[in-house]
């Protein structure tokens, strides 16, 4: 899973972009971003998963070469109501097709 963490921190840190792998392994952080750019980022991520900028779900697929598919599922919300927050989850892993020459 990834997630950004220290949304809502009063100092305003900046705001940490963490996996968590699937294995129970060692949390990393993986980027920061500003604090003041945190409900920016999540209203354009929500728009390029085809959902609200204010929050919703969305299942997506990455097609890499030589790694196949990766499925993602997306939880998104970025209102007052609901808080701010953004998870992405790994849920399907396909082998790439073989191709025959």
């Amino acid at each position: 899973m990834l997630e950004a963490v220290d949304v809502d921190a009063p100092q305003a840190p900046p705001t940490r972009w963490v996996f968590h792998p699937a294995d129970r392994g060692v949390v990393e952080t993986i980027a920061e971003t500003r604090r003041a750019w945190f409900r920016a980022i999540l209203a354009r991520f929500g728009h390029l998963c085809g959902i609200s900028p204010y929050g919703g779900e969305a299942e997506l697929s990455v097609d890499i070469p030589l790694l196949g598919t990766r499925q993602f599922s997306v939880v998104l919300a970025n209102a007052q109501q609901t808080g701010f927050s953004v998870r992405i989850w790994l849920f399907k892993m396909r082998a790439p097709a073989k191709e025959y020459v």
